[in-house]
């Protein structure tokens, strides 16, 4: 919704002129200029969070049909294979919320700061988080 700057009072999202004051609306700048790379971060994201724990799992069955191979008994490779997997899933402990979160803001035109972008270079992915350092303060 837009509201009017002298009396406050709600207009139409197209309005020029303000219905109850009569005073010139100015249109609000688009906070989101660089949408295309916002929507391109978000989809690397979302990729992120499958492809994680996917290749985590399949290199947990992998390395565990290899140890019982191997060895011939389940036992302890097993475990290490259990633990070796649930290590590779862990990143989505990072990378849900932060999707989320940015998905958050790119519907509410929101801010998205500086920390957030870098944390998201670190912990989710790479390429996202140039992305979003690309994209600017104004967004």
């Amino acid at each position: 919704m837009k509201y009017c700057e002298h009396c406050g009072a709600e207009v139409d999202e197209q309005a020029v002129i303000c219905v109850k004051c009569g005073c010139a609306i100015k249109p609000e700048a688009n906070k989101n200029s660089n949408n295309g790379l916002l929507l391109g971060a978000k989809v690397l994201m979302i990729v992120s969070c499958v492809l994680t724990p996917s290749i985590g799992i399949f290199i947990g069955i992998f390395a565990m049909l290899g140890f019982t191979a191997a060895i011939g008994a389940a036992g302890a490779g097993v475990v290490i294979c259990i633990i070796y997997m649930i290590m590779l899933c862990t990143p989505l402990a990072w990378c849900l919320p932060m999707t989320i979160v940015l998905s958050r803001k790119m519907k509410n035109n929101e801010t998205i700061g500086v920390g957030f972008k870098i944390c998201t270079l670190l912990f989710v992915s790479t390429i996202a988080g140039i992305l979003l350092l690309c994209a600017g303060d104004n967004n």
